[in-house]
């Protein structure tokens, strides 16, 4: 085998090395960014079923309070018509 061929193999060899070490390294980069992305997204997930249960929260504690106050007003009422009766 010549000297030109015996380094044009090497440099072919080499060329190979070099991009399946390019291809390796993009792989790595690629699964980083996926990983990276489920991540984000699974933390996104969380973060607006949180949100979701303080709205749930919210607005049981509003009906909660609005059904005291409905409560009250109807008891203030009847106390109201009960000393209108007693005064004649």
């Amino acid at each position: 085998m010549s000297e030109l061929e015996k380094r044009r193999r090497k440099m072919e060899a080499e060329s190979r090395a070099r991009q399946d070490k390019e291809r390796e390294e993009r792989r790595k980069k690629e699964e980083l960014e996926r990983r990276r992305n489920k991540e984000n997204y699974e933390r996104y997930r969380m973060q607006q079923m949180a949100v979701q249960k303080q709205r749930e929260k919210k607005l049981a504690n509003e009906k909660e309070s609005e059904d005291r106050t409905e409560k009250l007003v109807a008891e203030l009422d009847k106390k109201k018509l009960q000393k209108q009766k007693k005064q004649p």
